[in-house]
Formats: structure tokens, sequence, C-alpha cells
């Protein structure tokens, strides 16, 4: 009697959780409608690859779903999400974003795109990550031009931007203390460093498919002493650089000069980090610039107006501030853990993100000491000239995870 009087009890309590599983499963799915907007002059009957990105900004799954006429459909589980078009024409790549779309019922959502903007010169590749034990002086990034006409370097700033996060560059440290600014306005303000090449207009070309490697320090890394076994060779050699950021006294262990490799200038130095090397080894935002004409580096970081403070409790630190307009390249690179994400670039710069994992495996584990880098993909090859994707938008444009670091190597076949 006992043990069928307990068989009665249990019973209505396994239904009722077995029930709730249920209920909660069916709920946590809703159907999504997304509308691909063309811009001003273009037809969206126009628009080839047309693709619409669905991305959990908290767990970091995504969803692509090719659009047809302009409509892609979605079935997706309960969260806030990120949805990113792009597509082409003869003559444009278009891109666009909704951000921060909370999907907790059926609905529509609409994307407007429009026309990328760029340059011609591009981020090809971006070395940042180092290597055991803690050695990251490696660092180097890479230009090259990605279009059909000789662009000059003359002028071109390069720097990384000044992240604003309390303690670190994760959201769960703190919100973006620029966020408070009352006179940063539509600017970015750089970290580091402010680099630029000297020249007075066309002294330096960059012939179509050439690209320059720029060396913290243009020396034969591989070569570093290793004094223990926690410590591993860099994969880089840079002592053939095209150019060199010299800066004495950098982070108050000197700097190396290699004096045949020519050096670029510096407009402005933070005092907060006298270096041109990423904040965090993890990532950083990086953009490439380029001033109104007739106007240099040197006195546009003279000009009071472009000095920036930056928000803070108990000390004041002073940045060089950038008009957003003056960007012709920008890549947001940020950890590989999807909780651990912050994006400090306007989508309209870059409206995705990028990252290394920092293992072999795929693991989305810090990047710090991996000895990876972000290589932008290729997508065409044409009369041996590498053709890089270029969408401003580094979620598609970039390889995310990483690679071995290839400095001054472009690559021989297409990305898939």
């Amino acid at each position: 009697m006992t043990r069928k009087l307990f068989y009665l009890c249990v019973l209505p309590v396994f239904l009722f959780f077995t029930g709730c599983k249920d209920d909660d499963e069916v709920a946590q799915n809703y159907e999504v409608t997304v509308t691909v907007k063309a811009p001003s002059g273009v037809d969206i009957g126009d628009v080839t690859d047309l693709e619409v990105v669905a991305a959990n900004t908290i767990s970091g799954e995504e969803e692509t779903v090719a659009a047809t006429n302009g409509i892609a459909s979605f079935t997706l589980k309960a969260g806030t999400y990120d949805f990113r078009a792009t597509g082409e024409t003869e003559e444009y790549a278009l891109n666009g974003v909704k951000s921060g779309v909370d999907v907790f019922s059926n609905q529509s959502v609409e994307i407007d795109l429009a026309i990328a903007s760029g340059g011609g010169l591009v981020f090809k590749e971006i070395y940042f990550t180092g290597i055991m034990s803690y050695y990251f002086l490696d660092f180097f990034v890479e230009i090259y031009n990605n279009s059909n006409e000789t662009q000059y370097l003359d002028g071109i700033i390069l720097a990384p931007v000044e992240q604003g996060v309390n303690g670190n560059v994760t959201q769960a440290s703190g919100t973006n203390l620029w966020d408070q600014s009352t006179e940063l306005g539509d600017r970015y303000p750089l970290a580091c460093v402010t680099a630029y090449f000297p020249g007075t207009g066309k002294q330096y070309p960059l012939e179509p498919g050439k690209g320059v490697v720029i060396a913290s320090r243009a020396i034969d890394h591989t070569q570093r002493t290793l004094v223990n076994d926690t410590q591993l060779p860099s994969p880089v050699d840079l002592s053939h650089a095209d150019w060199e950021i010299y800066v004495e006294g950098a982070s108050g262990t000197g700097d190396t000069d290699n004096p045949d490799v020519p050096n670029l200038l510096s407009a402005y130095m933070n005092s907060t980090r006298p270096d041109f090397i990423f904040n965090s080894r993890n990532g950083q935002a990086i953009i490439m610039v380029r001033l109104p004409e007739g106007q240099s580096p040197p006195n546009f970081a003279a000009d009071a107006a472009n000095i920036v403070t930056k928000p803070t409790i108990g000390y004041a630190n002073q940045f060089l501030a950038i008009p957003r307009a003056y960007v012709i390249d920008a890549v947001d690179i940020v950890f590989a853990n999807p909780t651990n994400r912050f994006k400090l670039l306007k989508n309209e710069d870059d409206m995705g993100m990028t990252w290394v994992d920092g293992s072999n495996d795929g693991s989305l584990v810090n990047a710090e000491n991996s000895g990876k880098s972000l290589r932008r993909k290729v997508i065409a090859i044409t009369d041996g000239r590498v053709v890089y994707k270029d969408t401003n938008n580094s979620s598609v444009d970039f390889n995310a995870g990483g690679q071995v670091p290839t400095p001054g190597v472009q690559p021989t076949t297409v990305d898939k």
C-alpha cells in the first residue's frame, strides 16, 4: 500500500515538469522576417549574393540566410541579436546592420543597406598576439592597395582606438567611459602613438596589388634568445619590413631602430602607453586615416581643439581625436569569447568584428601568446593581382580565428 501511494505521488510531479519543459522548448523559438532595403539609386533586384546573418550577442552563434527579393526568414531561439546584411552590385559593395534586436516574439526587422566606403588602402594583415613567454615586440601591420589605381601613403595615419573601458576591454568590466564624454562627438580617441607616413603628397606611391609591412620593431624576431622551456620562438622575421615605427624609450625598455628601414613619424604620443603596440594582446580596434588635403598630421595634433580628455575618476588622460569622416579603413578586433567582446567602432566604419581564437582547435580562448595573426580574405586573383574582400564588415572580411603570420606574402588561392 505504501509503495503504490509513493508512485501515485511522484507521477503527477514527473508529468508536471515534463509538461513545463516541452512548453519552454516551444516558447524559445520565434519566427523573424528580415526585410533588406537598397540605398537610393540601387534596385534590390540588382543586388547579388545578398545574405543576412543573425548573430546571438550572448552565445556568439550565427545563422546565415540568403535573402530572396530582399527577404530573409529565420527561426531563432529567444535572445538578443545583431542582424547583418551584405551584398554587391557591379559597382558597389553594400552592407547594413540592425543591432540589439530583442527576439522574444515573432517579429519583423528592417535593414537599410549602404554603399561600403573605402579609399583603396586596406589592412591586409594585423599581428598583435605575441608568443610565450610574454613576448609581444614582434607586432606588425600590413597595408595593401586593393584598388586598380596607384595610392599614396604620404600622410596616412595609423593608430589603435583608445578602449575607454574600466579595468579591461571586456563588457563585464564596465561601461565605455567615452560614452560620458561631452567633447568627443563623432570622433575616435587614439591610443598610444599616433604614427604617420612622411611625405608631401606623392612621394610614396603604392601600386595596385602591392603591400607594405610596418613593424613595431624591424628585426628578426625568430632569432630571439630563449632562456627557458616556457618561451617560444617568434613566427616572424621583420628585419626586411618596408617601414618601422621607432619610438625612443618605448614602453620604458627602449626601442630598436633598424637603420636600413625607414621610420614612420609620430604626430602624438599618449603618456599612458608611449609605444605602437595594442593595449591588449587579445585585440583592439585599429584605424587608417587620411586627413583633408593641405592638413598635415603634426599641425592637426598641435590644434588644441583635436585633443580630448577621457572621463575618469581620480586622474585625467588626454588623447588625440580623429573625425570618423577621415577614416579610410577600420578593423574592430575583440576577444574570442563572446561574453568578453567589446565593440569600439561605429557600424558605419566596421559593422562587424573579428578575433583570434588563441588555439589550433577553434576554442574560444584568449588570443594572447598564440603567435597568430588576422588576415583579410581573398575573393579573387586577377592577372596575378590578389583582390581582398572589403565590405566594411570584418566579421566576413577577415579569417576569424587567426592564422600563422605571413608578412609581405600574398596568398596564391582564393578563400572559400
